[in-house]
């Protein structure tokens, strides 16, 4: 498991703001003009979070998974997210986002859109639900909580598809965005665009139906 810290990126925040709409430029608005929302504010009072990445590349000794790791390979025998919640509060942290999906395409809950899943490990008899372990133990430390969705998927065959992936991709983020509680923060990433035109405004807006306080970054 790794923790890493979050450093606070008010500007990029402020870029995507509530609306997912990238701010004014300079040059059209003047910098004085330009506020925080009420939200951006908040988030930016946290001071500092964590993301938490655990997923099938603990197991494998990697940063990166190239999706063809086998489901089979993730079975923590001891995980315990009460404990990595009480080690990020220790340090000073106020919120985690833990990443739900990596670019390996690899679930961390029992996803209804995929096989590839904690549903086909054989970790709690395919019975697991990391992202819950994870929301419960933040909110019983009384930290905010956050996931990390990853557009590129390196294991899904729908990925050459670009409007069959989109469908898969939002029916992936509504799932997190109904079944988890208020978020946090919400983590894009840019990873693997070269071969896929993602539409973040439609992720935004989509987001934006459940969870209309959630800043989004990258």
């Amino acid at each position: 498991m790794r923790l890493r810290a979050v450093k606070v990126l008010a500007g990029a925040a402020l870029a995507m703001g509530l609306s997912g709409q990238v701010c004014l430029s300079a040059q059209t608005m003047n910098a004085v003009d330009v506020k925080p929302s009420p939200q951006q504010v908040a988030w930016q009072d946290l001071g500092f979070g964590v993301i938490i990445h655990f997923g099938t590349n603990t197991f494998l000794n990697r940063e990166w998974g190239d999706g063809t790791a086998s489901p089979q390979v993730f079975n923590p025998t001891d995980v315990d997210p009460d404990q990595w919640m009480k080690a990020a509060k220790a340090a000073g942290a106020r919120y985690v986002v833990l990443v739900a999906k990596h670019h390996d395409g690899f679930c961390l809950w029992p996803t209804a859109q995929t096989k590839y899943s904690v549903a086909s490990s054989p970790w709690m008899n395919g019975k697991g639900d990391l992202v819950r372990m994870t929301e419960d133990a933040a909110r019983k430390n009384g930290l905010e909580f956050g996931v990390y969705l990853s557009p590129w998927d390196r294991h899904d065959p729908r990925y050459k598809d670009a409007a069959a992936y989109d469908q898969y991709y939002l029916a992936l983020l509504d799932e997190l965005a109904t079944n988890y509680g208020p978020l946090v923060e919400f983590w894009l990433d840019g990873a693997g665009s070269a071969g896929h035109v993602y539409n973040f405004k439609k992720i935004v807006e989509e987001l934006r139906t459940y969870q209309a306080n959630t800043i989004v970054f990258a």
